[in-house]
């Protein structure tokens, strides 16, 4: 934890109220919502809301220092210490900087893609944890914006080797902004893709976006990369000569390449050449292809670390074998007479287009429940309608969805305006036995279908 005068200098801020006994606290907050004892509260302002309005709710729920951007009357200052700094956020910002930066032995690691970086995150968190066991911090949940970087970071406890995190985002700038707050070692992009392309003039201007994470990398870094973009990546950054590229995928000419594999409902086993050209028979609980890709990207960045941390890519065989995916990602439950398989925590096309394609090569029937993938603007309509295109030509499968968009493109199909709606249609008309898919974009809440059908 930081001293008082530390913690000024982390934030770039003015102590406008302080004391030596304000060395005393705890952990970072600004939800007045949580037990604020004994914590540093930060007053954030957004479109719809103001903290500094909620601060002396905060120094009656216990904060010990309130981090503010305007000058405020409180109404008492007997047991609280102030920090005035230009932008709340901003400051934010640079305390996850300032505290990574203090953890001098540490790896830092960053994931960016327009899908996959969940999934990557876990894989690559899971396969650290066995190399350095209790000494990983790495991104819970979705927190891989502005805030949540941040919020990931002040979990820290001083003694991690490894920090793996999400860098993401959904307009121009921000993966620049999250980047300077990691300044990965190394730099997983998983992929580029119309995600959020409602918010980008295009998937160049997405590209480009993406490629943040290697522009503000630490010297010397290390991008792991798909094979197909590695000299478009280059070409776009000649400033960082000093960066070293490994390439993944299933061309020939990628580093780490994925080679044959077999998909199954239970398992996966499949083959890697990797970099120094060892070949490896691998086995996972993951299915996909998308996924065993994500798992190649995980092997390129760890083979590179080899000698440091004295393992090899073998030594991980078992650890990769168990590896699991967090919340409503590939998720099979079976519930008395129905299969229920959930990747519905979000969607875009290039995402949704590998579930389908992973469902038609494990299973040979079942319903397909897709929701709008959400954030594409003006592509909306060509995007879902490609979808749907694809989703009709999977023999064996009926077809429902779920949202405005898909409603639009399939006007003569089991078309729904919301979960709801579609909940109540399959409650009546589900077969036994069945097998039902969902994918969608988490604003949909496919998940509701999900309890409607197995209450």
């Amino acid at each position: 934890m930081l001293d008082f005068n530390e913690l000024c200098q982390a934030l770039n801020g003015e102590a406008l109220v302080r004391d030596a006994n304000y060395d005393d606290y705890r952990a970072f907050e600004s939800d007045t919502r949580k037990d604020l004892t004994d914590t540093v509260f930060f007053a954030f302002e957004g479109d719809n809301f103001d903290g500094h309005n909620y601060l002396d709710l905060a120094v009656e729920k216990g904060a010990r220092v309130l981090v503010v951007a305007k000058e405020v009357e409180l109404l008492t200052l007997d047991s609280v210490a102030m920090i005035k700094v230009d932008d709340t956020v901003k400051a934010w910002q640079r305390l996850g900087h300032f505290l990574l930066q203090k953890q001098k032995s540490a790896r830092r690691f960053g994931i960016t893609g327009s899908s996959g970086k969940t999934s990557t995150n876990a894989i690559l968190s899971q396969l650290l944890e066995f190399i350095r066991p209790k000494q990983v911090l790495s991104t819970h949940g979705n927190t891989n914006n502005h805030i949540g970087v941040t919020q990931n970071i002040v979990r820290l406890k001083g003694d991690e080797s490894f920090f793996s995190l999400e860098v993401g985002t959904n307009h121009p700038g921000e993966i620049a902004d999250l980047a300077k707050i990691v300044v990965p070692h190394a730099a997983i992009l998983t992929s580029v893709g119309a995600s959020h392309i409602g918010n980008f003039s295009g998937i160049d201007a997405i590209f480009d976006e993406k490629i943040d994470i290697f522009r503000y990398m630490a010297r010397d870094g290390v991008a792991i990369v798909p094979a197909a973009l590695v000299k478009r990546i280059e070409d776009a950054l000649p400033e960082r000569k000093d960066i070293t590229y490994i390439s993944f995928g299933k061309e020939k000419y990628a580093d780490v390449r994925l080679g044959s594999y077999e998909l199954g409902l239970e398992k996966s086993t499949f083959l890697v050449k990797l970099k120094s050209g060892e070949s490896l028979s691998l086995e996972s609980i993951l299915s996909g292809e998308h996924q065993l890709l994500n798992i190649c990207a995980c092997v390129a960045l760890l083979e590179n670390y080899q000698e440091e941390y004295s393992f090899t890519i073998s030594d991980l065989k078992s650890a990769l074998s168990s590896v699991a995916l967090p919340g409503m990602r590939m998720k099979t439950e079976k519930v008395e007479d129905q299969t229920f398989v959930l990747d519905c925590y979000n969607a875009n096309p290039q995402s949704t287009s590998a579930f389908l394609d992973w469902v038609k090569s494990v299973y040979k029937s079942g319903v397909l429940v897709l929701g709008d993938m959400l954030e594409l603007g003006d592509m909306a309509k060509k995007y879902h309608q490609e979808i749907l295109d694809k989703a009709k030509a999977m023999q064996g499968f009926d077809l429902v969805t779920v949202g405005e968009c898909f409603k639009e493109v399939n006007q003569e199909g089991k078309a729904f305006l919301d979960s709801l709606e579609a909940g109540a249609f399959l409650k009546e008309n589900i077969k036994v036995n069945e097998t039902l898919f969902f994918k969608g974009s988490r604003g949909i809440q496919l998940e509701k279908i999900y309890h409607k059908l197995r209450d």
